[in-house]
């Protein structure tokens, strides 16, 4: 087989992969892949990549410097290697399961959790001594929800109660979101049925999250509605109002949402309803306060997914084309004069194409900073790292090439372990950081 073919066949599986990855993730947006599952196929691709390169290391003639063994053995690695990086994206693209949400969530789903939580806090009151807790309806309708920043949302809709005869008169009507600033809250309903009374708000406020982007552009995001009664002291405790949205709820029946609900750039995924037991050091100057310890505060939440797409084209395309730009320079490094005059290839120019390089590749991660204004490193950001770390290496090499002839790696066939480990050494680095950040 001609080497060209060979060039052409990887390369076409190569392109195949990268284009069908956010196509497939797509087309799996409602299936999952468990956690289980992913860390056996990262660890099997893991071994079988290396088992076959250090096959076709031996069998190609490379171990004995044969040249066409040597591209062999680097283009096998490297496919293996872009292909392994494809398959982790598929699997961390598709729908979340159930059991990535957080252990510490109580999360209730139907009218049998409410009746366990309402059980739970009604014997914790006796064993406390403290007023027993009064049970609040709650639900929630959201109609938009709008990133304005990184951490900053916008959130439009309705949320309703339902207070029933037998609740004291004196419990306040209403409820507290804490993280919202500049809460717009109108009253926009008070319907009386039967022996209760409904009353429904209109909201419009900004949340302050703090959100996790360290798998980005495959982070998932849980967007929350904290939920407090208005009676600080009181022992109220809000509950999900589940006979308002008239179906099952389930994770992935989106209730509670606008039917043609749209966020920029992400992609729905779940709704659900759940607790956070938080506790206090302090009593906030109210003696024997019911909620200092373990109160179940209620939370709304609205599960959310990164569409890869747009980050794909933004940021992943342009430092693909740096790469190859970059393993288009170093492949026509050369000592042979006629190469070099033709070429128009110096030291000096090397350099200062690499820094080039580097310049074009940090406007671009800058950008990835400054839209995330993340408070760690996130996922992509590695790949320009490994982009800044081959374009160093690329430099060393030119110089030492140039002013050196007492290295044999380097002066082997004109430089030719350079130019054959660059994607090796390029791909092995990104699907190492891939596997271990989504292991």
């Amino acid at each position: 087989m001609k080497w060209s073919n060979v060039f052409g066949i990887f390369g076409a599986l190569a392109l195949a992969g990268l284009l069908a990855t956010p196509a497939l993730a797509s087309s799996g947006a409602e299936r999952y892949i468990p956690q289980n599952v992913r860390e056996l196929v990262i660890l099997g691709f893991s071994l079988v990549m290396i088992a076959v390169t250090i096959g076709v290391y031996f069998k190609s003639g490379a171990r004995q410097e044969n040249i066409k063994g040597l591209w062999f053995t680097a283009i096998t690695f490297s496919v293996l290697a872009f292909l392994g990086i494809g398959v982790i994206w598929y699997m961390v693209s598709l729908r979340s399961a159930d059991e990535d949400t957080p252990k510490s969530y109580s999360i209730v789903l139907n009218d049998a959790d409410v009746a366990a939580i309402k059980d739970t806090q009604i014997a914790n009151s006796k064993v406390a001594n403290v007023e027993a807790p009064i049970f609040i309806p709650t639900g929630v309708f959201i109609q938009s929800l709008e990133f304005s920043s990184a951490n900053n949302l916008v959130v439009t809709g309705y949320v309703w109660q339902r207070y029933s005869n037998d609740i004291p008169a004196d419990i306040s009507r209403g409820f507290v979101m804490p993280e919202g600033d500049q809460i717009e809250g109108t009253e926009v309903y008070r319907v009386k049925q039967g022996n209760e009374e409904v009353i429904g708000w209109y909201i419009q406020t900004t949340l302050r999250q703090t959100f996790d982007y360290a798998r980005y552009p495959f982070d998932r995001q849980d967007i929350w509605l904290r939920l407090l009664p208005k009676d600080f002291a009181r022992n109220v405790i809000l509950v999900p109002d589940f006979t308002a949205y008239g179906s099952k709820w389930d994770f992935y029946s989106r209730l509670g949402l606008e039917g043609d609900f749209v966020l920029e750039r992400l992609a729905l995924e779940r709704t659900y309803f759940n607790y956070h037991y938080n506790s206090y050091t302090t009593n906030f100057g109210i003696n024997n306060y019911v909620g200092q310890n373990n109160f179940p505060e209620l939370y709304f939440n609205v599960g959310v997914r990164r569409e890869v797409l747009d980050a794909f084209v933004a940021y992943l395309i342009p430092m693909i084309i740096l790469i190859l730009m970059a393993f288009g320079v170093q492949f026509i490094v050369t000592q042979i004069s006629e190469k070099m005059s033709m070429y128009g290839i110096s030291t000096i120019g090397l350099i200062a194409y690499f820094a080039s390089l580097f310049f074009i590749g940090i406007l671009a991660h800058l950008d990835i900073r400054r839209t995330l204004n993340a408070p760690g490193v996130v996922y992509l950001e590695y790949f320009y790292f490994t982009l800044y770390t081959i374009l160093l290496l690329q430099t060393v090499n030119a110089i030492i090439f140039t002013v050196s002839d007492k290295f044999h790696f380097i002066e082997y066939e004109d430089n030719l372990y350079p130019k054959v480990l660059f994607f090796p050494v390029t791909l092995g680095i990104m699907f190492v950081v891939t596997a271990v950040i989504f292991f």
